[in-house]
């Protein structure tokens, strides 16, 4: 709005400010300069003018204020030296790359060196992505160690709580762990019984192998009986262990239970609750 901007430079004690205003108004040539001025005290403003294409003005943006990058037309959000450089202050901006930067593994590694969170706007997924995820995700719990799986293994509590918030995040961690675990030594399944019992709610996202699994199966129920009957696989609803530690929390739930096991279930269900 030239007239607000101009109505700014009145109001200015700033006289080359005023010229360059007055001069903006009529002169494309000083209305670049002027752009340039509001875009190094504002990066962002870029979203409201005609210059998001242009190489020069969107790099003085970013100097500014790396959110600019969202604004920047697509053939900018596609130059890799531009993307990796915006990463490097800000991994969440990878969301706003080219879709073809996105699935670049450099690119992936340096946003997700900034922020192991953005890791859930890559278009790129590899067993080296999911250790390199997985082992941001450790530095930042303060491990450090050479074998990532064992780590993660080990760590899986505060692994789980930090990553909870991040689907993409929490399913790399699983894979890993599915991957490394050649001695089939129950590691994928020790995380996410670790899981459930930090997020109960974690149980709905577990492949349909550890759904199945009694005691994670359990454990996510005593937390919250809601998932019972209808979050859980037809397998197990009629489980009885299930169904008392659904009922134990819940009473009313019992109406999901046969009514030729019903007493029997709420009878065992009390007594949990006595015990408890």
């Amino acid at each position: 709005n030239r007239d607000f901007l101009l109505h700014s430079a009145a109001k200015s004690a700033d006289l080359s400010c005023q010229v360059s205003l007055k001069q903006a108004y009529e002169d494309e040539r000083a209305e670049r300069e002027l752009m340039k001025i509001c875009l190094g005290q504002c990066g962002c403003l870029i979203q409201f003018t005609r210059w998001s294409a242009d190489a020069e003005m969107v790099h003085l943006s970013l100097q500014n204020d790396v959110r600019a990058f969202r604004f920047a037309s697509e053939r900018i959000r596609d130059d890799f030296a531009t993307a990796v450089a915006v990463v490097a202050r800000n991994g969440m901006l990878l969301e706003f790359a080219s879709a073809r930067l996105r699935a670049d593994r450099a690119l992936i590694q340096a946003a997700v060196c900034q922020n192991v969170f953005a890791f859930q706007f890559a278009r790129l997924e590899s067993a080296d992505l999911r250790a390199f995820a997985a082992t941001e995700v450790l530095k930042k719990l303060g491990v450090t160690g050479d074998n990532v799986a064992h780590d993660v293994r080990q760590h899986a509590a505060e692994a789980y709580k930090m990553c909870r918030t991040c689907p993409s995040l929490l399913q790399a961690l699983q894979t890993l762990l599915r991957e490394a675990d050649t001695s089939d030594a129950g590691w994928l399944r020790e995380f996410c019984l670790e899981g459930v019992k930090q997020e109960p709610s974690f149980y709905k996202a577990l492949s349909a192998s550890e759904q199945l699994d009694m005691e994670i199966a359990t454990a996510a129920v005593r937390l919250d009986p809601c998932l019972f009957p209808h979050d859980l696989p037809k397998e197990i609803r009629s489980c009885f262990n299930i169904q008392v530690a659904a009922v134990a929390k819940n009473v009313s739930l019992k109406y999901f239970v046969l009514p030729s096991d019903r007493v029997l279930v709420e009878k065992a269900a009390a007594a949990c609750g006595k015990a408890g």
